[in-house]
């Protein structure tokens, strides 16, 4: 059971609020209140990164979500009364498909908050790690002169030793870094991953294996593989990133981050010879690649049949595959140190109070 200080918000807070909440407290939901402390609604990860997958304003209130559920026949929240038996809970959350049950009271105040892999004493599926850390790092030069670009200082540490630390910190621990390019700097720095509280294997790329060719010389695996790119910083939390994983039954999850762009000029829609509108100066949002996917054991069984092949591949070959591939936004802190003028942000964010990344 959790304290339920952290798992409620008013329906006057904003999304953005409700997505800090829910990062925060690492369960994956959020109960909505009204000014009795009364349950009013309840969002879960997946309600809000779907919201972000729309665009809808940030800044907007919650309760516009809990609209947008009446609409869906999700108007009455599932909860049980506090002091039912657990057994009882467990049922409730088997029957309607949900992972975490409210406990209210007789005036509707929820006290308590069950989660189903609680109740059951089941562990989460573990995830192992491939950390492709080979790349040259051209783009970084000079930092880069003799050092690979996972390698670069972030502070006292390199950037590496923040990304491997931040996948032990959700218990992720069975690593492999895949290298290539000074591939020493990196081995006489980690070893074996002893002194992390890590295990850490390596796959030597002779020659470049795309952002997906290491993952043949991994071996099997009984629960889900984390790939990720060894030049990014972020404090995303990698537990609902499983979830949503699960949740939504998929066989890839693909890590996204929005990204805006500036249009300089006045943007003209036409029909035809004749303008329909024209927008001064608008911004254009999209999502991107953020290099951080999850896979299921389907995948290992569906690669493509060369040796070099990119992450883009296979997911292409799933979807041929008709497997399902999803895309979870990103909605806390990530940066991809690509070049100079990243990293040299990236930085200046570490060192700021906003920027918690361990």
């Amino acid at each position: 059971m959790k304290i339920l200080k952290k798992n409620c918000i008013s329906e006057d807070a904003t999304i953005r609020h409700a997505i800090e909440k829910i990062d925060e407290s690492g369960m994956g939901i959020i109960l909505v209140t009204n000014e009795q402390d009364q349950l009013t609604g309840i969002l879960t990860d997946a309600d809000v990164r779907v919201a972000v997958l729309s665009y809808v304003n940030l800044d907007s209130k919650v309760t516009v979500l809990l609209e947008n559920q009446k609409q869906l026949d999700y108007e009455t929240p599932v909860v049980a009364k506090v002091g039912t038996k657990t057994a009882d809970c467990v049922d409730v959350m088997q029957k309607y498909s949900i992972r975490h049950l409210p406990l209210i009271d007789e005036n509707r105040i929820p006290r308590e908050l069950l989660t189903l892999s609680e109740c059951l004493g089941h562990a989460p599926t573990p995830i192992r790690a491939l950390v492709l850390a080979g790349g040259l790092g051209t783009r970084l030069r000079p930092v880069t002169n003799g050092i690979p670009k996972p390698m670069v200082p972030m502070g006292e540490k390199p950037l590496l030793e923040h990304l491997v630390a931040r996948l032990r910190k959700f218990g992720i621990v069975d690593t492999t870094l895949a290298v290539r390019y000074k591939k020493e700097v990196i081995i006489d720095h980690f070893g074996c991953g002893k002194n992390l509280d890590l295990k850490i294997d390596y796959i030597h790329e002779d020659e470049p294996l795309g952002t997906g060719g290491a993952l043949k010389h991994l071996g099997s695996y009984d629960g889900i593989t984390l790939v990720m790119n060894g030049d990014i910083l972020t404090d995303l939390n990698f537990n609902l990133l499983r979830d949503f994983h699960e949740e939504n039954k998929a066989d890839i999850t693909v890590g996204v981050k929005q990204f805006e762009v500036d249009i300089p000029f006045g943007v003209v829609d036409t029909v035809g010879i004749e303008i329909s509108s024209l927008k001064e100066k608008p911004k254009f949002f999209c999502f991107i690649n953020a290099g951080i996917y999850l896979l299921s054991e389907k995948v290992f069984n569906n690669l493509p049949d060369t040796n070099t092949f990119n992450m883009t591949d296979v997911i292409d070959k799933i979807i041929e595959k008709d497997g399902k591939v999803v895309s979870f936004p990103i909605s806390g802190y990530w940066s991809d140190i690509g070049n100079v003028r990243d990293y040299e942000k990236a930085k200046k964010d570490m060192e700021s109070e906003n920027k918690v990344l361990m």
